[in-house]
């Protein structure tokens, strides 16, 4: 896409199943969005109870709402911990060689 425009028949075979399986008239009414949020019915409410809805009602983000396993966020936080002392380091082995 370019612009908001599929410029390619590839793209444009691609966005249009994309809209005709994942957008429909359903959607909002009842389907859950997310993993235990279910979409309120938005004749329902009025915007800003829908808002405030959404905002108390959305479960936490979390590896499972997006269809991981419960451990993967597990394995990021490792990994960025693992090299956090080491660039501190560098950091300081750097400053140290513009002193002398």
């Amino acid at each position: 896409m370019y612009g908001g425009h599929s410029t390619y028949t590839w793209d444009r075979q691609t966005c249009n199943a994309y809209l005709l399986v994942c957008q429909y008239i359903g959607l909002f009414e009842g389907s859950e969005l997310a993993l235990g949020f279910k979409s309120p019915i938005p004749d329902e409410m009025n915007y800003k109870d829908y808002i405030t809805y959404a905002e108390t009602s959305m479960p936490p983000e979390s590896p499972p709402l997006f269809g991981m396993r419960p451990d993967t966020e597990i394995g990021y936080l490792t990994n960025i911990a693992d090299k956090h002392p080491l660039h501190q380091w560098r950091r300081e082995q750097g400053r140290r060689h513009r002193e002398h």
